[in-house]
């Protein structure tokens, strides 16, 4: 797992329970195992935005724990890299289409080859300059969000699950 964190907690393990079903239900996760003192959840829906969206959805499969007097929370973060292949994907896919749609009128439009390198490559390099910031950047940006909902939870489930 990339994210496991651990909180005091003084209030029943059955209650830990509810409250982070209740948080799974209502975001969408598809509840995989439950006992009474653990629950695991997966989603399966859509990714996680920059933006917009539910923050938590980067983190999947998440297992929530009660041992002893601490509650345990512990993620993967399979929402963010469903992100980042689609990303890819777009981009890779976005500088074919343009490198192929101002490729071909240029070539047929002018004699000169300047004319469709420069078609070419500002076809295919504009979404291929991207690809590093959306490799690395916005995964990070995704990641810290992911990690302050799966905060939010705990604090939440230690709070209000007493």
């Amino acid at each position: 797992m990339d994210y496991e964190r651990s909180e005091i907690f003084s209030g029943e393990p059955g209650k830990a329970v509810e409250m982070a079903q209740a948080m799974f239900v209502q975001s969408g996760y598809k509840i995989t195992d439950t006992t009474e003192s653990s629950i695991s959840a997966e989603h399966e829906g859509g990714f996680i935005r920059t933006q917009s969206g539910n923050a938590i959805y980067g983190a999947s499969p998440i297992k929530v724990s009660v041992s002893g007097n601490r509650l345990y929370v512990s993620a993967g973060y399979d929402g963010i890299e469903k992100a980042k292949k689609f990303i890819v994907k777009l981009l890779v896919g976005l500088a074919v289409l343009l490198g192929l749609g101002m490729g071909i009128p240029f070539a047929i439009l002018f004699e000169e080859k300047w004319p469709l390198l420069l078609a070419l490559g500002l076809g295919v390099g504009i979404p291929l300059i991207q690809l590093p910031i959306h490799l690395y950047v916005t995964p990070a940006i995704m990641k810290k969000r992911a990690e302050k909902a799966l905060d939010t939870l705990i604090h939440n489930i230690t709070m209000l699950a007493r």
